[in-house]
C-alpha cells in the first residue's frame, strides 16, 4: 500500500464520521430548534394570558365605576325630576291665577282681585282670615 492510498483511507474513515456525526449534529440541531420554539410558544402563550387577565380586571375596574356612575346620574335624575315637577306644579297654579286677571278692573279693595284670591288659596300658609288690605 502505498501512502497516498493510506491517507486517503484515513481521510475517507474520518469523513464518514465526519458525514454520521453531521447527520447526528442536524438531527439535533432540529430537536433543539424544535424544543426552542416549543419554550418560545409556552413563554408567549403565559404573556398572552397575563395580558388578557389584566385586560380583564381593568374591564371589571371601569365597570364598577361606571356603575356607581350611572347610580349616581339616576339620584340626580330623580332629584331634577322631582324639582321640575313641584316647579311645573307652582307654574300651573300661578299661571291660573294670572290668567284669572281679566276679571279684575282694579278693584276698591285689593282683597276683592280674583288674582290676588287665587293665589292666596294656593300659596298663603298663614294667611287664614287675615285681611289683604293695602293701606
Amino acid at each position: 500500500m502505498d501512502w497516498t492510498q493510506i491517507i486517503t483511507s484515513i481521510v475517507g474513515v474520518v469523513g464518514s464520521i465526519g458525514g454520521i456525526t453531521g447527520i447526528v449534529s442536524l438531527y439535533n440541531a432540529k430537536s433543539n430548534k424544535t424544543s426552542i420554539d416549543i419554550s418560545n410558544m409556552h413563554s408567549m402563550l403565559e404573556d398572552a394570558k397575563a395580558e388578557r387577565e389584566e385586560a380583564q380586571e381593568e374591564y371589571r375596574k371601569f365597570k364598577a365605576e361606571a356603575q356607581k356612575y350611572i347610580a349616581t346620574l339616576r339620584g340626580h335624575y330623580a332629584q331634577l325630576s322631582g324639582q321640575f315637577n313641584r316647579l311645573g306644579a307652582k307654574v300651573a297654579c300661578l299661571e291660573r291665577a294670572i290668567n284669572l286677571s281679566y276679571r279684575c278692573k282694579f278693584p276698591e279693595n285689593i282683597a276683592d282681585c280674583p288674582v290676588l284670591q287665587e293665589y292666596e288659596k294656593t300659596h298663603c300658609d298663614t294667611c287664614g282670615a287675615q285681611s289683604t288690605e293695602v293701606e
